[in-house]
């Protein structure tokens, strides 16, 4: 019985992290004033940062979707202003898509939201305790 209750609040506090962590991602994108982003956008969003510079071709490909689809998702990011386009200086024909500052932070968000998390538990630990929780982390994921 007494492993049970600690393996209940073993979940409870790790449920109580992770809404750590979706508080910050939902702050930050208020910050940014992106509350209307939708997590398709993001996804682009994610995806254009993958691959740094893309084209609509490209997006639409590695997406499984038809061109005329993403090019309005694109045209609602640059709306946004979460994304660009570049005309390439080669061949006048080719845009390349890139992110703002904006979108860039947005693309991100899950890292930032670790900092953010990571922050949060330095602010309240000691030097020893975090030592403490690294070497159990490490225990769970090495």
């Amino acid at each position: 019985m007494r492993h049970e209750n600690s393996l209940l609040k073993l979940e409870t506090l790790l449920e109580a992290l992770a809404e750590l962590k979706g508080q910050c991602a939902v702050q930050l994108i208020h910050d940014l004033n992106s509350d209307q982003l939708t997590v398709k956008q993001l996804e682009y969003l994610k995806l254009i940062d993958e691959f740094e510079a893309t084209t609509i071709s490209n997006l639409a490909e590695i997406l499984d979707l038809k061109k005329p689809t993403v090019t309005e998702t694109v045209h609602k990011l640059q709306k946004l202003d979460c994304v660009m386009k570049h005309q390439c200086s080669m061949d006048g024909r080719i845009y390349y898509i890139t992110l703002t500052d904006k979108g860039e932070k947005l693309a991100r968000l899950d890292q930032r939201s670790y900092n953010y998390l990571v922050e949060k538990i330095a602010e309240r630990l000691e030097t020893e305790e975090i030592e403490l929780l690294i070497l159990l982390l490490e225990k769970l994921t090495i």
